[in-house]
């Protein structure tokens, strides 16, 4: 789900407010979600509590007039700054404030679309990357990582990896390996041992059941069964389905 932003205006309702709301009306697939227009400290306290800021326009005359606390409060998400004014000498200060942008008034219209677009777009790449970074962590975690099995015979560090699925059986686990014709019966309940694989692809698709989802060979919709590579049929339960087939397309698209 693409990620929609949040537009805070802190200053005289001018030009920005307007070029704003024509922006969006006019380009209805621009990812703007809320528009809030303030002219005082106490309107900014109360709408910087309300929302989370992802953009803000601000007049420096009122930047230099307001609290620190209240743009401080606005800035817990790490918004981007635009300064505008109709005068040229406040570009410098929006340079030292740091700003993405300083526009000049009066405002024309393609000026703040375009300021707008580039601050989404660099957020935009910057979350795909965030996101491709996780992937590849979770990746590294899974093809390195153990756990500790403790058996009545013996202890045994297993690779994450090499797990199938697991099956509860009452207060005991029952760990199945792909790549070995092995079971492991262990006293550790499903829910201790998903907190401890702590990775996305293993799902605890019934309350019986965790399966990795490396190895679904297919999912049955009419019967909300996992068919595993190795032929095992796992039901699913029917508020989990829609997750399964979520990770599914994550992790083979």
């Amino acid at each position: 789900m693409e990620k929609l932003y949040n537009v805070l205006i802190i200053g005289e309702k001018s030009g920005v407010y307007a070029s704003i709301i024509n922006i969006k009306k006019k380009h209805p697939s621009l990812p703007i979600q809320h528009i809030k227009y303030v002219a005082n400290q106490e309107d900014c306290e109360a709408a910087c509590q309300s929302f989370e800021p992802d953009i803000i326009f601000i007049n420096p005359i009122i930047y230099e007039l307001m609290h620190s606390e209240c743009l401080e409060n606005c800035k817990r998400g790490n918004p981007d700054i635009i300064f505008y004014s109709n005068q040229s000498e406040y570009a410098l200060q929006a340079i030292k404030m740091q700003a993405q942008d300083f526009l000049l008034e009066p405002l024309q219209e393609p000026e703040v679309l375009y300021s707008i677009s580039r601050i989404i777009t660099r957020r935009q790449v910057a979350s795909i990357q965030e996101g491709q970074f996780k992937q590849q962590q979770s990746t590294l975690q899974y093809q390195e990582k153990r756990i500790r099995v403790v058996t009545r015979d013996s202890i045994e560090f297993v690779l994450v990896k090499e797990i199938e699925c697991l099956e509860a059986d009452g207060s005991y686990s029952i760990i199945y390996l792909y790549n070995r014709d092995k079971k492991i019966l262990i006293s550790k309940r499903l829910k201790e041992i998903l907190d401890e694989i702590d990775n996305e692809r293993f799902m605890r698709v019934h309350n019986s059941w965790i399966i990795n989802i490396n190895y679904v060979d297919k999912f049955i919709s009419k019967d909300s069964i996992v068919v595993t590579k190795k032929g095992k049929m796992i039901p699913v339960s029917r508020r989990n389905k829609d997750e399964l087939l979520y990770r599914i397309s994550k992790y083979f698209d």
